[in-house]
């Protein structure tokens, strides 16, 4: 017999009085909480592996996201922030 086990995981438990936990479900809100909370301010310096070195001028809170907008070379773009790093001086 072949279960889906990713399928069943995925859906939620909609049987409150179940005593199990909803793990999958609370894993996937606390990464989107995580994603959330702004980890930079205005001014940082940060790196991006396409546009290199930039310089944070503009920050804005969605759900699911944080999109900054960062000076590169001349050149703004509003990019999420999961796809930085910040920049390290030595």
């Amino acid at each position: 017999m072949n279960h889906e086990y990713d399928k069943v995981l995925k859906n939620r438990i909609h049987d409150k009085s179940v005593p199990v936990r909803d793990t999958y479900q609370q894993l996937k809100t606390a990464q989107k909480r995580k994603d959330e909370v702004v980890q930079y301010k205005l001014g940082d310096a940060v790196t991006h592996p396409k546009f290199g070195h930039g310089i944070v001028e503009k920050i804005n809170q969605r759900s699911g996201g944080v999109h900054l907008h960062i000076r590169f070379d001349g050149e703004v773009k509003c990019i999420d922030q999961k796809w930085l790093s910040r920049k390290r001086y030595m």
